[in-house]
């Protein structure tokens, strides 16, 4: 710990060395600060204002104004986009041990979740006994048996 301390040490004042220059040394003439004028009392004739210095002419801001962009018009990401609304339906829950969701509105198509008792979705769409439903947040989507569900009150 010593060992480095001592080398940057060393590094330091080599830089100063080598870089550095005191101006007094190499003869150059260092200005004095000027002097400032005692300042006048002020009354309320001539205080000055608030956003003004004395002596000094009052700055003007200019908004900048800037060339608009070559190429397509910019669109948000879809990150930036609002949010979906939420989907219209009734909720209902889940009134057996275990219920299928499947691809089509047929005992014969194929299962592409499962549900268990109390689970709450909502219905989208209702077809010859069968009910399209979507659950928000697991992005669930199917056809359950309508027999299978009871409002979600």
């Amino acid at each position: 710990m010593f060992r480095l301390t001592a080398i940057t040490l060393a590094a330091f004042y080599v830089v100063l060395a080598v870089f550095g220059h005191d101006p007094e040394e190499t003869g150059e003439a260092v200005a004095a600060p000027p002097e400032a004028p005692a300042p006048a009392p002020t009354t309320e004739a001539n205080a000055p204002d608030a956003l003004t210095t004395p002596g000094l002419p009052a700055a003007t801001v200019t908004p900048a104004r800037f060339p608009p962009m070559p190429g397509p018009a910019l669109k948000p990401g879809p990150e930036y986009r609002p949010a979906p609304a939420p989907l219209s339906g009734r909720l209902f829950r889940v009134a057996t041990n275990r219920l299928n969701v499947r691809a089509a509105p047929s005992a014969s198509a194929p299962v592409t979740g499962q549900l268990g008792r109390g689970a709450e979705i909502r219905v989208v769409t209702e077809r010859d006994g069968w009910a399209q439903i979507r659950i928000e947040g697991d992005s669930i989507e199917g056809w359950v048996s309508r027999r299978l569900l009871r409002p979600a009150d």
